[in-house]
């Protein structure tokens, strides 16, 4: 009976900690529902769109083999581009670095998750730095 008292309060603590959705703040969820239910490819942040892609304007760069991603104008000079450590599967959170020089200023991101893909597109989300990115799926 002694252990019983123990028992219970310890399987309320350890079923509580093992959340399926480790997102706590409402914000968040509702930032990274958005960006699942939107098709359009580019950078999100806390819920706008920071570059969308424009196909009149600008070009889609990916290179599988380097796991990077790119958005640039047609003259190449104005940039936005996603390098990830590796391809996230189901779950897991990789590295990846974002540069541009278009003053979006991300840098280093260390929480990227796959959270949904379709045979066009790939969506990434980081709980910590409230991004997301939409990218096309070519050669992934």
């Amino acid at each position: 009976m002694k252990r019983l008292k123990y028992l219970i309060p310890l399987c309320l603590v350890l079923t509580l900690s093992c959340s399926k959705d480790k997102t706590e703040d409402p914000a968040v969820k509702a930032q990274r529902t958005a960006l699942q239910n939107t098709e359009a490819v580019g950078i999100y942040r806390n819920g706008d769109a920071l570059q969308l892609f424009d196909k009149t304007e600008q070009q889609l760069v990916a290179n599988p083999s380097k796991l990077t991603f790119r958005i640039q104008d047609d003259t190449g000079l104005k940039f936005v581009s996603l390098q990830l450590e590796s391809m996230p599967t189901d779950g897991q959170k990789v590295r990846g670095t974002f540069t541009d020089n278009m003053g979006l200023a991300i840098g280093s991101i260390e929480d990227l998750e796959l959270i949904k893909f379709s045979p066009q597109h790939l969506w990434f989300w980081s709980d910590n730095m409230r991004v997301g990115f939409i990218f096309p799926r070519i050669g992934m």
